[in-house]
């Protein structure tokens, strides 16, 4: 199985010709279809999408639009414009204060971008997350994918192809072009 770096996918990502708008519609599609699969042959009742300001943020937010009962945990407003898009499209209802509480925690906050370690407010919900007694899908990396602060996934959904790092971890690579 190929393994592929943070820069071979942002080429894939280019040689794809969709808009990132696109490319994250059909990322949280495949997000939300897997979530929904997992809580129902699991059971659970509840899932919160714990979002960060980047991307993979975005991808939790397209993903929360198709998934009924999910609510959204923003950590910031989102930086790009793509996540800014579908972000505005969350009605305010979906939004929670906290992350606590929940059957299944979906972690969006940081993917293939970062760069050192993961900084605060992230950090923290990161430590948070693995104090957490709920089941935890990361996006496409768990997010501080190789640093000291890194998502203890349940499972990772990796978006089009497997990256570098997840190797050895529980994944399922779902293709999206």
């Amino acid at each position: 199985m190929r393994f592929v770096t943070p820069e071979e996918m942002r080429e894939e990502e280019k040689k794809s010709g969709k808009s990132v708008i696109e490319l994250m519609a059909r990322a949280g599609k495949a997000v939300a279809e897997e979530v929904t699969r997992v809580m129902r042959e699991r059971g659970f009742k509840s899932v919160v999408l714990v979002c960060g300001p980047g991307n993979n943020g975005g991808d939790g937010y397209a993903a929360a639009l198709l998934i009924p009962e999910a609510k959204v945990y923003s950590v910031v407003p989102p930086k790009t414009e793509a996540a800014r898009y579908y972000w505005s499209k969350i009605p305010k209802q979906k939004f929670v204060d906290t992350i606590s509480g929940f059957d299944c925690i979906v972690d969006c906050l940081l993917g293939i971008g970062i760069k050192g370690d993961p900084r605060e407010p992230i950090k923290s919900l990161i430590e948070q997350i693995n104090e957490s007694s709920a089941y935890t899908i990361s996006v496409d990396v768990p997010s501080g994918l190789g640093t000291k602060c890194e998502v203890k996934s349940d499972l990772v959904v990796a978006i089009q192809y497997p990256k570098v790092g997840v190797e050895g971890k529980n994944f399922v690579v779902k293709k999206i072009w």
